[in-house]
């Protein structure tokens, strides 16, 4: 990830990754065994601009998209995102936002919620 504070209050960050899944085979006994037959690279780009209303709270949004490198039903799918975030000096608090996944005849729509603990 890379960000770049352009304010003391607004950052833009870009975040790059590949990942590259591969199935094994389940043996039960000696007689059944299924084979999942995944052997994929998923390339993904995102960009996320937050933006600081004080010391504790600050609300972001951004957007990645995903891209099958191997065939697959979907190729490729955008995901954009926005909430809002809280954290104490000591580092804990929590995310609270909405997401969705876009693609080729293919949506999907969540929430997250994610508690950070500092100790």
């Amino acid at each position: 990830m890379l960000a770049w504070k352009l304010t003391d209050r607004f950052t833009l960050a870009m975040a790059n990754q590949i990942s590259f899944y591969r199935g094994r085979p389940i043996e039960f006994g000696d007689d059944f065994e299924i084979d999942p037959g995944v052997e994929q690279t998923v390339l993904k780009n995102g960009l996320r601009a937050s933006y600081g209303l004080d010391d504790k709270w600050a609300i972001y949004a951004g957007a990645s998209y995903s891209n099958f490198l191997e065939d697959a039903s979907i190729k490729d799918w955008w995901t954009p995102e926005v909430g809002v975030t809280f954290t104490n000096p000591a580092g804990s608090g929590f995310l609270v936002g909405l997401t969705g996944d876009f693609g080729d005849h293919y949506e999907a729509y969540g929430a997250r919620f994610v508690l950070k603990l500092a100790f």
